[in-house]
């Protein structure tokens, strides 16, 4: 029922019932990075979701939730990733379909845009530590691809 009231939610903008829905920003890493896989879990037209590049600062990115990857807390680091403004409806379809709240927990993050100004987020973190496991080929390529799609530079894509 719940997946059903979302679902529905999710057209009000289309139908132009509510042109205003409150919008939340969401920091993407991992598969995220590629709108067209955020559009597919969330279920919106493509070409809707617009990224902007940030930095995460004072998080890794880790492979610690199977094959998946997770930011964690770690001084000194920084993960580049997108800022989304996903309307509320949006966002509550991804958290849904990431699996919030069994295999992550939603943290708030301060992430920096290209000209160092602060923008608050949502993310998802395993909490599970900086344990790194291997990942598979196709994952790589993903986020490899994610990357380069959004002009995140080398230093990420060598990660």
């Amino acid at each position: 029922l719940l997946i059903v009231i979302l679902l529905l939610l999710q057209l009000v903008p289309i139908l132009g019932l509510s042109p205003k829905l409150p919008r939340v920003n969401y920091f993407a890493y991992g598969s995220n990075l590629q709108p067209r896989i955020l559009e597919s879990r969330t279920l919106s037209r493509p070409g809707t979701l617009l990224p902007r590049p940030v930095i995460l600062p004072n998080y890794k990115l880790c492979i610690n939730l199977g094959t998946a990857a997770s930011v964690e807390t770690s001084p000194h680091s920084k993960v580049p990733g997108l800022i989304y403004k996903l309307p509320l409806p949006t966002f509550n379809i991804l958290c849904l379909t990431e699996g919030y709240p069994l295999a992550y927990n939603l943290i708030t993050v301060q992430t920096l845009d290209s000209n160092n100004n602060s923008i608050s987020a949502y993310t998802f973190s395993s909490g599970r530590g900086l344990s790194d496991n291997k990942t598979t080929e196709r994952y790589k390529n993903i986020l490899v691809d994610g990357a380069k799609e959004n002009g995140l530079g080398e230093e990420w894509i060598s990660y």
